[in-house]
């Protein structure tokens, strides 16, 4: 004669919807549910190594890969009185840049100078092949896939910002509230291939920042009670406003590179399937990791869903 579990296993062979057992240990009803959701991990994390496996193999294959950067033809520099997310949209008129604390004193070309220089030389430390416009003759000469980045727009911006900072002391709230100046870049890119007129353009923004910092806290006079705010700040020079142009185009030429590599990695995967993480390859410890919202937003439909 058969026992619970014998007959537990023949049912679930068959699939036998007859087999209505009343299970004491909770194992039947729940037993396709649970199957279902073994099998969807399984298949996540076999797709999970299946995309790591292609980003490796990009990674191995990357000397044999060809970027041509088209610089901008100028620097756009921005000054707002406000936060421009206070600023309603119908309003949104710059002021005049000698109003501002920095960004008058900006010389645009050396600025893009060092964007461009910096965005070459950290393209290059991945083994990328990179090309300016000064060997541009030498790229066209491609046979291989060959990838086309131009710095579409650079634009510098600053603005006032508010630092708050917040204590309770004996059920009373103390707050300072402290204006620093914050400058950003934002940079946009068109990505295009050599040769490959059927690929669309595709339009991506990256954005870094900078602001003064406030070193500070609360303190308390145990005698008066008195509750005051002591503060350091350490504001922003023009030498701050140079290196950001540094800081942002190394963080471009990561993006570039990563940007390269999920595309690769979404077209050799099969039709219907999409890759479950958008990677990013860290050349300092040789590693492929998620990259966490890290990389350039797509302002093109449809392309590159697989950013998150």
């Amino acid at each position: 004669m058969e026992n619970h579990w014998q007959k537990k296993s023949k049912c679930l062979a068959i699939n036998d919807n007859d087999c209505n057992m009343t299970d004491p240990v909770g194992f039947g009803p729940r037993v396709k549910w649970r199957l279902l959701l073994s099998l969807f991990l399984l298949m996540l994390a076999v797709s999970c190594r299946t995309d790591r496996s292609l980003a490796w193999q990009f990674v191995s294959q990357t000397p044999q890969v060809h970027v041509l950067i088209v610089p901008p033809e100028d620097l756009i520099r921005s000054f707002f009185p406000q936060h421009p997310d206070e600023i309603p949209a119908d309003s949104l008129v710059e002021w005049q840049l000698e109003d501002s604390q920095l960004l008058y004193q900006v010389e645009d070309s050396l600025f893009l100078d060092f964007f461009m220089q910096a965005l070459l030389e950290e393209l290059r430390e991945f083994e990328v092949q990179v090309y300016s416009l000064q060997e541009i003759d030498a790229f066209f000469e491609q046979d291989s896939r060959a990838h086309i980045f131009r710095v579409a727009q650079v634009q510098l911006m600053e603005y006032p910002d508010t630092v708050v900072d917040q204590v309770m002391v004996n059920s009373t709230l103390h707050e300072s509230r402290l204006e620093i100046t914050t400058l950003v870049v934002n940079s946009w890119f068109e990505y295009s291939r050599l040769q490959e007129p059927a690929v669309p353009l595709d339009v991506l923004f990256s954005m870094q920042h900078r602001s003064d910092y406030i070193s500070g806290r609360f303190r308390r006079n145990w005698r008066t009670g008195e509750v005051t705010y002591q503060y350091r700040p350490y504001l922003l020079t023009l030498d701050d406003a140079y290196d950001l142009a540094y800081n942002a185009a190394w963080q471009s030429a990561q993006y570039i590179y990563d940007y390269l590599l999920n595309t690769y990695i979404l077209e050799q995967t099969p039709a219907g399937r999409r890759p479950a993480e958008y990677f990013t390859y860290d050349r300092f410890t040789g590693q492929v990791l998620p990259a966490n919202g890290n990389h350039f937003i797509s302002l093109s439909p449809g392309e590159n869903e697989n950013q998150e």
